[in-house]
């Protein structure tokens, strides 16, 4: 579940990436961002879950 949803908010945070990068329209960039933590939250989990504490950290 949570590897699905790192690249649902992978893909998204690289379309507005590129859509921004494209059109130099910056209006989405704080969405964008938070998409980003978001993404950065999901990876940490996982490695929680692994049991990779000190990486869950650092992520």
């Amino acid at each position: 579940m949570l590897k699905f949803l790192q690249v649902i908010f992978s893909i998204a945070v690289i379309s507005l990436a590129g859509y921004a990068l494209i059109t130099e329209d910056f209006r989405f960039q704080p969405y964008m961002i938070l998409l980003l933590g978001v993404t950065m939250l999901i990876m940490g989990l996982r490695e929680f879950q692994k049991g990779q504490k000190v990486y869950g950290w650092l992520v």
